[in-house]
Formats: C-alpha cells, sequence, structure tokens
C-alpha cells in the first residue's frame, strides 16, 4: 500500500448489489458463489453424498448391537391389519393406539415380509440415503 492512501476493506456483494447486512448474510452471500461455480460437481458430490450415508448406515447397524423400540407394537398393528382389522380405534400395539397413517401399514406390512431384521435394517439405509439425497436436490439452488 502506498504511503497516505487508506486501505478499504472488499466485501462479497451479493446479486442485488448491496452489502451483506450480517455475518450469517455474507456466509450465505458466500455459499451462494461457491455453489453457482461449483454446479456443474453437483451430480458428483450429491452420488458421493448418498454413497457415503449409505455405507455409514451399514456401519453402524453391523457394529451397534439391534435395539428393539417399538418394531414388536408396529408388528402387533402390522398383524391386526393383515388380518383384515381396518378400523384404527380397533389397532393396538403394545405401545398403544395405531397414530401413524395407512402408508405406515403398507410399509411396514412389506418390512414385515423380509427374511431377517438385518435385511430391514438395509432397507432403512438405503431409504435414509435416499432421502438425503432428495434433500440435498431440494436445497440445491
Amino acid at each position: 500500500m502506498a504511503p497516505g492512501t487508506t486501505a478499504t476493506r472488499r466485501t462479497a456483494r451479493p446479486p442485488s448489489g448491496r452489502p451483506p447486512a450480517s455475518a450469517l448474510a455474507r456466509l450465505t452471500a458466500a455459499a451462494d458463489a461457491a455453489l453457482r461455480a461449483a454446479d456443474g460437481a453437483f451430480p458428483a458430490a450429491l452420488a458421493a453424498l448418498v454413497v457415503a450415508d449409505f455405507v455409514l448406515a451399514l456401519a453402524v447397524a453391523a457394529r451397534v448391537p439391534y435395539t428393539e423400540i417399538d418394531w414388536q407394537a408396529y408388528m402387533e398393528q402390522v398383524a391386526q391389519y393383515r388380518a383384515g382389522e381396518r378400523d384404527y380405534r380397533s389397532i393396538r400395539g403394545g405401545t398403544g393406539p395405531l397414530v401413524y397413517p395407512a402408508a405406515f401399514l403398507y410399509v411396514f406390512s412389506a418390512l414385515a415380509r423380509l427374511p431377517s431384521t438385518a435385511a430391514v435394517q438395509v432397507v432403512f439405509a438405503a431409504l435414509h440415503a435416499a432421502a438425503v439425497g432428495l434433500y440435498a436436490t431440494a436445497y440445491r439452488r
């Protein structure tokens, strides 16, 4: 810098041309700029994210012992549905009455047909990875 001149701090400006109002706004503007610059890399990054999520979920399922949270209650409710019960007031499990929508019964009826809880955990890992991919795609600008 030459003597007698003053330094001015330059900040990234959003497309509107106005300076960001806060640190969060500056961070958001920087993230937007980075995403625009790397837009072509999104499909590869998304694929890596989904695969990493799936592998991590499988690793957790392999290392952490199975813990039955509400599975037994869900299977009790599914058994009643599969036996022909259609009145929600009558479908109950170990945790109480059925409170989930009908899609819950359809999905868990399919899961009940899988040969083991390990197979169910793989399905849940795949569903979680797919959801992560969907969320990432939805948040993409």
